[in-house]
């Protein structure tokens, strides 16, 4: 699907996230340099290649908890050479599991991780569940307050059932206030603008 959507004419026209997998430096590295040389930058609108999944496209919060550090390390490495910033994975309940997922983020070149629960909560652009007027609504009645978790929407687009013109038709919508960006820059304004939650152990 990706190939498809990467020949539309309305790519270049908004900020974009593009998931593939890291490793395929190794096993693909000629596709991953193809759609590097032909990436998009247009008026400041650009194409953001991000990491799927783990080494391969796995869940990584189904990995035996004692292979979690070697795995971060390992995708650490590929995401390096393959210029990545940010993971997107996908799983079953594992959203509030800092136990996994901070090994990632400890990694030096994991900024972050945008995680995709199956069932939900996630906000999408997919037929049948949300179309570009239902999106819209939604962005467009969200806080528009960067130091407050609810001033940013992740939006995950199914692209079987959409397209980049749906994309953009949802983006017309948007009033004026909605920014939207690519998954690293949304990334580094949650790193800047909302403080980190450290946990402190009892004395």
């Amino acid at each position: 699907r990706l190939y498809f959507e990467y020949d539309s004419p309305a790519r270049g026209k908004f900020n974009m996230g593009w998931p593939m997998l890291a490793s395929m430096v190794d096993y693909a590295p000629s596709v991953l340099r193809w759609y590097y040389d032909n990436a998009s930058v247009t008026d400041g609108k650009r194409d953001n290649f991000i990491a799927q999944g783990g080494i391969a496209s796995g869940y990584l919060s189904d990995w035996p908890a004692d292979q979690l550090t070697a795995v971060a390390q390992k995708l650490n490495a590929y995401m390096k050479a393959a210029d990545m910033r940010v993971l997107q994975t996908i799983g079953y309940g594992g959203f509030n599991r800092p136990d996994i997922w901070d090994k990632f983020t400890a990694q030096p070149n994991i900024d972050g991780i945008f995680y995709n629960n199956y069932g939900g909560p996630n906000t999408v652009l997919w037929k049948g569940i949300e179309d570009e007027a239902a999106l819209a609504r939604r962005m467009n009645s969200a806080p528009r307050d960067p130091h407050r978790a609810e001033g940013y929407t992740a939006v995950l687009v199914h692209c079987w059932s959409m397209n980049l013109d749906n994309i953009q038709n949802a983006i017309n919508r948007f009033s004026q206030e909605v920014r939207v960006v690519t998954p690293e820059e949304f990334v580094a304004l949650v790193r800047r603008n909302i403080p980190s939650k450290v946990s402190k152990s009892s004395p």
